[in-house]
């Protein structure tokens, strides 16, 4: 067992030791496995320049910002959308509810062009908010359910409680 996983886990211990090397050492016969000196110069390059390289560091802080700004629009949201359908009673409520998990159905390919489109004539394209709505609208509906089912499963005495605590 132990020697599997050395076994699987050589290529990226190999990586890691090359990714440390200076240019004229990667390819040196036979290979060292310590870099001597180790420098970071390989790192600093692909997540900084943008000589030979995409930014990669840009890139990063592009996916950080609209990956943290679809799951706040999403939880925001869909808290809002799922504490009344688990808690209140009003005509239609087990419809809305049912609509939002069909909705789940949807395949994104289907929406994909008419989210474009819409994204387009709002002048959201290549902007931050052209990336997050449309996430956020697909990932809405199960935000919803997931929100419900935990709002249904908190007793009523906590909700009572909170009242009358302020």
């Amino acid at each position: 067992l132990l020697a599997l996983a050395v076994l699987w886990l050589l290529p990226v211990v190999w990586m890691v030791v090359t990714s440390l090397k200076l240019p004229e050492n990667i390819v040196r016969v036979p290979p060292e496995w310590i870099p001597l000196p180790p420098t970071l110069e390989h790192y600093h390059e692909v997540l900084f320049s943008s000589s030979r390289t995409a930014r990669i560091g840009r890139a990063f802080l592009n996916s950080l910002i609209v990956s943290v700004g679809t799951t706040a629009v999403v939880v925001l949201t869909s808290a809002m959308a799922a504490y009344p359908l688990a808690r209140m009673r009003f005509p239609g409520c087990n419809l809305v509810f049912t609509v939002i998990v069909a909705s789940l159905m949807l395949p994104n390919a289907v929406v994909l062009v008419p989210q474009y489109v819409l994204t387009q004539q709002l002048g959201w394209l290549s902007t931050y908010q052209g990336m997050i709505v449309p996430e956020a609208a697909v990932t809405f509906p199960f935000g919803v359910f997931l929100l419900r089912q935990f709002f249904l499963t908190m007793p009523g005495d906590v909700e009572d409680a909170a009242r009358i605590d302020g």
